[in-house]
């Protein structure tokens, strides 16, 4: 009788292992001296940054634990997975951001509801810790690949909103509405839609997350009025850590591909070395892509949406679940991603629904012959829509409510503009679509013909992520030693049809693809065998970082950390200024003086005194009772000027009666939107100099065309 010899697991020489190690250990500390520059002295980053970062971090490791206590109750759909760890992180993933934006509409976001919401989550895990920490696994060695970008991303995360990233413009997103309206929601004590920020009427799943820390650590609001410091960095690290989870859930979406594909006699017998080593070098080539951790160390809501779309990938591709159970779960995550960024229903929804019907057609197991896949497909589809609509409910119906057209600012045309005019309904369709023509659209896939360097998949924070797709799609799909690669490559293309049909082709609109694309990617690797996977895996992942440590060393002038240990409010006011003095380099001051307006502006306005902005829509920082507009919004100024035609002195008085004392005005900002055809053409440059150069006192003006302006006195030089 043959004795049955059990498979070895391969393992990695001690010699690999450490020369590895140490190669890891002296990329860090590059890392680490070429980086900070400057900025904190060691001692100042054990006894400054680290503490300062430790309650942030620990906001947001609380809520990605609680989420995953909170998938408990959707066991009865991914029980029977074969990833149930990764669909339990997705799903209690989608519940925690549904249940806390439910709550907040409600009014019902308080410290007590706060904690309850992650007590009861981390209650949860508890109560079913031996059945998930009997499916915990170690990583390999080759998953030490992913510490280098998780280095950086932690290190970005740590900094104060607006110092990093020269393609997100000060990080203009966040300071105008992903974390405004977080601070504006805590201010009125519910999540709800403002008339003067229209970006209040997205669903805000996340923003509601970021709601969520405030009451979590209600204490330090003095710094960032009604929100604090350890939560606007808590947003960030809570941002941070659905980059590492994405990169998870995409390993594990690689390994369970390759683990469960049909496969030719020569890979097959490396199956289970191929899928763990495959799946770790694509989660080390997302997370190292410096998009990844571009938009990962803000308060975004990407990493959002590809969490949730590689959870819906899993669930999508599963055959072990039945088609009604797949159809809920790839749907009712699809539908939480669109609550976090709408465009997820094109950009994850369509890959998905992809891998779904390709799942349903893929078997045919019975008699019933061709019926049965359509059968299955159908019960997906219907189950899918039905759960993607119950999770987005809750904005339905809070928009419906609030402004009569559920999904405004968009279908204005079918269900109504709510408060805005026909104008300004013209001016934001205008800027969120692209106007070239088709051929325009597909060249900017390639070539950066318009704006050099900021669309398409030629943008350098891609890195060589793309041209790793196209090369394992053609490798794979000629190689032909793994089932799959066709459909990703449809998947994959499909994403990149809706990027180009049906938006306006920003870059960063694409990142929701680093889910199919991760996959595809593995998928060529494991096609080549394992010992070539690991060669060119290891130079993809060194063609990333090495761009991630570049994108990064060359911010701020080389100078990235030159403001890490500052806490956000301090970076944001005089309080900042206070800290810069007692640091020891003069480059910092140098550097960092000119970085805000608002610092002067929360240092000369008297606490009680209203601002008006004009020409800018990043809030954030004052301290002040301020009042803004982003630009498709009403503007207080130009109402004024349209009450008062013909009377500069009665438009000052208007604004006046609205108990605006100082205003701060943005020229350069003013002129650019009024050259997009984006702004109010009423609120010209010229216009506002006028009125205000004849009836407000210039108090400060900035070599920006930034200018503060007292009303009621005089103008002087």
């Amino acid at each position: 009788m043959a004795t049955r010899v059990a498979p070895q697991r391969e393992t990695i020489s001690p010699r690999v292992t450490r020369f590895a190690l140490v190669g890891l250990g002296g990329l860090i500390a590059l890392v680490l001296l070429a980086s900070i520059g400057p900025g904190p002295l060691p001692h100042e980053f054990v006894l400054r940054v680290i503490p300062r970062s430790a309650p942030p971090v620990l906001l947001a490791g609380l809520y990605l634990v609680s989420a995953f206590g909170w998938g408990a109750i959707a066991r009865l759909l991914w029980s029977a997975s074969t990833e149930p760890l990764a669909l339990r992180l997705a799903t209690g993933l989608a519940i925690q951001l549904t249940l806390t934006h439910a709550l907040g509409i409600l009014g019902g976001l308080s410290p007590l509801t706060a904690w309850a919401q992650v007590l009861v989550g981390i209650g949860l895990l508890w109560i079913g810790r031996r059945e998930w920490l009997g499916l915990l696994r170690a990583p390999p060695a080759i998953g030490l690949a992913c510490l280098p970008a998780a280095l950086v991303l932690l290190l970005a995360a740590a900094n104060p909103p607006g110092w990093l990233w020269d393609s997100e413009f000060g990080a203009y997103d966040a300071l105008s509405y992903h974390l405004q309206l977080p601070r504006e929601w805590v201010e009125a004590g519910r999540i709800w839609p403002v008339e003067h920020n229209v970006y209040s009427f997205l669903p805000g799943y996340m923003e509601a997350a970021y709601t969520l820390l405030a009451h979590l650590w209600p204490w330090g609001q003095h710094e960032v009025p009604a929100f604090g410091d350890v939560a606007t960095l808590g947003a960030q690290f809570l941002h941070a850590s659905l980059a590492l989870a994405t990169a998870w859930l995409c390993a594990r979406a690689t390994s369970r591909w390759i683990r469960d594909a049909h496969m030719g006699e020569r890979v097959a017998a490396d199956r289970d070395a191929l899928a763990a080593t495959c799946g770790w070098i694509v989660g080390a080539i997302v997370l190292s892509t410096p998009w990844t951790v571009v938009a990962g160390s803000l308060a975004y809501n990407e990493m959002g949406v590809t969490a949730l779309a590689a959870g819906a990938l899993i669930a999508s591709m599963d055959r072990r679940l039945g088609p009604a159970r797949r159809g809920l779960l790839s749907g009712g995550l699809i539908g939480v991603a669109c609550g976090v960024k709408p465009t997820a229903l094109l950009l994850a929804g369509g890959p998905v629904g992809v891998l779904l019907c390709v799942s349903c057609f893929g078997r045919r197991e019975s008699a019933d012959g061709l019926w049965r896949p359509f059968r299955s497909l159908s019960i997906a589809v219907v189950a899918g829509t039905a759960a993607g609509l119950v999770m987005l409910a809750p904005w339905l119906i809070r928009n419906a409510i609030a402004s009569g057209n559920p999904v405004f600012p968009q279908l204005a045309s079918l269900f109504g503009t709510a408060h805005w005019d026909p104008d300004q309904v013209a001016r934001y369709a205008r800027a969120h679509r692209f106007d070239g023509a088709l051929v325009d659209r597909a060249i900017l896939l390639f070539a950066p013909l318009y704006e050099p360097g900021s669309r398409g998949i030629t943008h350098p924070q891609w890195g060589g992520f793309f041209v790793a797709c196209i090369g394992a799609g053609i490798v794979s799909i000629a190689r032909r030693r793994i089932g799959g690669a066709r459909t990703l490559t449809l998947a994959l293309g499909l994403g990149l049809v809706c990027w180009l049909a049906l938006t306006h082709v920003q870059s960063r609109f694409l990142l929701p693809l680093l889910v199919p694309g991760g996959v595809l990617i593995g998928i060529g690797l494991a096609s080549i065998g394992v010992r070539h996977a690991r060669s060119i895996g290891a130079v993809v992942v060194s063609i990333q970082v090495i761009v991630l440590l570049l994108t990064f060393i060359g911010q701020q002038g080389g100078k990235p950390n030159l403001a890490l240990g500052l806490s956000p409010g301090d970076s944001g006011g005089a309080g900042m200024r206070e800290a810069i003095e007692a640091l020891p380099l003069e480059a910092r001051r140098a550097q960092i003086d000119e970085l805000s307006p608002f610092w002067y502006v929360n240092a000369m306005v008297p606490p009680g005194d209203t601002i008006l902005l004009i020409g800018d829509a990043t809030p954030f920082y004052v301290r002040s009772p301020v009042m803004y507009a982003t630009t498709w919004d009403t503007q207080p100024f130009a109402e004024a000027l349209r009450a008062h035609p013909d009377d500069p002195a009665g438009v000052v008085e208007d604004l006046r009666a609205q108990g605006i004392a100082w205003v701060l005005v943005d020229f350069a900002e003013l002129d650019r939107l009024q050259r997009e055809g984006w702004h109010d053409p009423l609120e010209a440059p010229r216009a506002v100099a006028e009125v205000l150069g004849a009836h407000a006192e210039l108090v400060h003006h900035w070599e920006s065309r930034q200018a503060l302006l007292r009303l009621g006195g005089t103008s002087r030089e």
